[in-house]
């Protein structure tokens, strides 16, 4: 409790609390929004894959990839942080429900599941809360200036894209906290923080990996970090074990989620295997022409100047005042 009061404190009295106050309403009110129905087709995944699990009572989507198919075509991770919450809740609902027979009960479920995605979508919703928590606390330790990590948390709060994901139960939001707390863990390679911040990177990166495996990028800032700002001659940071260990826990992470449920790594339309399908996708990534891959990138930039151009001119303004301290 007194914990509690302490963090409850904390968020009313400082500029952040009330950032992070608000960006969670703008986040909660839309979190009913077109249910039962979905706004994208991958919405439900996840969450049917924890519902999977518990209605086949297993942990290994590998031992039963027929079923699991049918609704998961995604790494497994996810589902199993929706299973762990989600399980209470279900629990609860069924006793208040006066306890009927499970196939009466999974199927008056089945008719109106709308509580279930409500309760995943505000889970969803306060980890992007959390993203920008994460978002403050790197800006402090990168800039050492409480009003451009304040204007950064805002910026995110306000962010276009990042509302959109945030009241939706897709990997994107997961992924990018886990990639965020990887980059803050990495801040402390340059400092002589020992082996935690290599391991804390690992973990993290590893994690983001199993739910995304786009989130092999937390591992860059750490990259940078060991590499051009550890202490030591170059070739000993090479060969450091320290940086290696970090590679190696998060490589061990993406292999065991790997292991549990092989398909969700083919994304349901690639290759038969893992291997097979990064086969073919990095196959069709080397076949594109110059001209293609910046008619891609253009693209992706004409979205960002439409939806983000508040965004996109801070970020520009303060790299620069950056670069100048």
């Amino acid at each position: 409790m007194e914990l509690i009061r302490k963090t409850a404190s904390a968020l009313i009295t400082r500029p952040i609390g009330w950032v992070l106050i608000l960006a969670l309403a703008m986040r909660l009110i839309p979190v009913g929004y077109g249910l039962p129905l979905f706004l994208v087709n991958d919405e439900p995944a996840f969450v049917l894959g924890a519902l999977k699990m518990l209605e086949l009572k297993t942990l290994v989507p590998a031992w039963h990839e027929a079923e699991f198919r049918t609704v998961l075509a995604y790494p497994p991770l996810l589902s199993y942080f929706y299973l762990i919450l989600l399980a209470p809740v279900l629990a609860a609902h069924y006793l208040l429900a006066g306890a009927p027979p499970l196939a009466e009960y999974r199927d008056s479920v089945a008719v109106s599941p709308s509580f279930i995605w409500v309760l995943a979508r505000m889970l969803n919703a306060l980890m992007a809360v959390a993203i920008i928590a994460v978002t403050y606390a790197i800006s402090r330790r990168v800039t050492g200036s409480e009003r451009a990590s304040f204007l950064a948390a805002v910026a995110l709060a306000l962010s276009f894209y990042h509302l959109q994901l945030s009241h939706v139960v897709r990997h994107w939001t997961p992924a990018a906290l886990l990639v965020y707390a990887a980059w803050l863990s990495s801040l402390g390679i340059p400092t002589g923080g020992g082996w935690r911040p290599y391991l804390r990177t690992g973990l993290f990166a590893g994690l983001a990996m199993g739910v995304n495996t786009s989130g092999a990028i937390a591992l860059l800032p750490a990259a940078i970090q060991h590499l051009a700002l550890g202490r030591g001659p170059w070739w000993r940071r090479m060969t450091s074990a320290r940086a290696w260990a970090m590679a190696a826990l998060a490589l061990a992470i993406l292999a065991a989620v790997i292991a549990l449920y092989p398909y969700g790594f083919t994304r349901g339309e690639g290759g038969a295997t893992v291997g097979g399908d990064l086969g073919m996708r990095f196959s069709a990534l080397g076949s594109r022409s110059v001209s293609a891959w910046l008619r891609f990138l253009a693209g992706y930039a004409s979205l960002l100047v439409t939806y983000e151009p508040a965004l996109l001119a801070a970020a520009a303004v303060g790299l620069l005042l950056l670069i100048r301290r």
